[in-house]
């Protein structure tokens, strides 16, 4: 993204950090995981100078991705408490760097109130096409805040 040198940067990461440690165990732990995205901004903006960062926070719903299972009878639990360190991690990165951070993970939550989660989320992770509406919305609305 540096040799681009574009103007505004979003970024929506830490889920695939969650599932590859509760399947493979070769994920990054939520402390790391702020560590890295803090060094990750710090590289950018000292590359661009006055680059306007967009922040996204991770979620998940429960799917077959995320739901409870023979192997792991607390993976949805887990999943989403694993999520939500990371989306914790990912505000504070935001507010460090003054970035804006764009919240999603109440949004799915509402919109999947008496609908199946995977309208939304397919798996419970990846978005269906609604799903990436709903992210859509939430970003112009960002960027309209501070473009």
């Amino acid at each position: 993204i540096i040799n681009l040198k574009p103007s505004y940067l979003s970024i929506l990461v830490g889920v695939n950090d969650v599932w590859h440690e509760l399947s493979r165990e070769n994920g990054v732990d939520a402390k790391k995981f702020q560590r890295v995205y803090d060094m990750l901004l710090s590289e950018v903006e000292e590359a661009l100078p006055g680059i306007r960062l967009l922040i996204l926070e991770p979620f998940v719903l429960p799917g077959s991705a995320t739901e409870n299972t023979q192997e792991a009878p607390h993976r949805l639990q887990t999943f989403e408490r694993e999520v939500a360190q990371r989306a914790a991690a990912a505000r504070e990165v935001a507010q460090m760097h003054r970035a804006c951070f764009v919240p999603l993970q109440r949004r799915f939550d509402e919109a999947a109130r008496g609908l199946d989660p995977a309208y939304w989320l397919l798996d419970g992770v990846h978005p269906s096409a609604m799903g990436h509406e709903l992210i859509a919305r939430a970003w112009m609305e960002a960027f309209q805040r501070i473009g």
